[in-house]
């Protein structure tokens, strides 16, 4: 009987176990840097990538009529902008349109709103393509693709070819992680804006 007992506690104690924690984020080197850019956010306002620094930032790229897997990363972007006040956190947020010919002040606006964005925290931002498409590729490490020639060739799949990861930006401008847009990935994400907060600035 003694040994029945036992057994039942030791499945009990089994049952009691905490699921895994999420990988925990690795080393964070400089990826890349982020080059200079000149854009507008959804309140029409300049903002440089000077504006940005002195607090890490979790950026995203995405285009106001994806169905695909834009909703996703503003989603956890959303997950974030909550975590981040009720922990007192500093980072910020930033979603950039790949789609700057049909996502202006007024379409950021509407996602922002939607989103509940605080401005102060979270920027969309729009402007002139080149810009943009230079801070994807050399600085989010990421393809981007070209709506315009695909409409121009009477291409049916309009859709954007872009980034869907988060990715981490120091407060110099240094792409350090890049993470899923899952429950896991933001984790991950809190952790390494965790570590950069506390880094020696470069």
């Amino acid at each position: 009987m003694r040994h029945l007992a036992l057994l039942v506690v030791l499945l009990g104690l089994a049952g009691c176990r905490r699921a895994p924690a999420p990988e925990p984020v690795p080393e964070l080197p400089v990826l890349a840097a982020i080059p200079d850019f000149a854009l507008v956010d959804q309140a029409g306002k300049p903002v440089t990538l000077a504006d940005l620094r002195g607090v890490p930032w979790v950026g995203v790229t995405f285009f106001t009529s994806c169905r695909t897997i834009c909703p996703g990363l503003l989603k956890a972007q959303g997950a974030l902008q909550s975590r981040l006040l009720a922990e007192h956190r500093r980072g910020r947020l930033v979603s950039l349109t790949v789609d700057p010919e049909n996502d202006d002040v007024a379409r950021l606006q509407q996602v922002a709103l939607r989103l509940h964005a605080d401005p102060a925290r979270w920027s969309f931002l729009t402007g002139d393509y080149a810009v943009i498409r230079r801070v994807v590729v050399e600085g989010f490490l990421s393809a981007i693709g070209d709506k315009r020639a695909k409409v121009a060739m009477n291409d049916v799949d309009v859709d954007v070819t872009h980034s869907g990861k988060l990715i981490v930006v120091d407060a110099a401008g240094n792409a350090r992680f890049f993470a899923e847009p899952t429950t896991e990935g933001i984790t991950q994400v809190l952790d390494a804006l965790r570590r950069l907060e506390t880094e020696p600035r470069r």
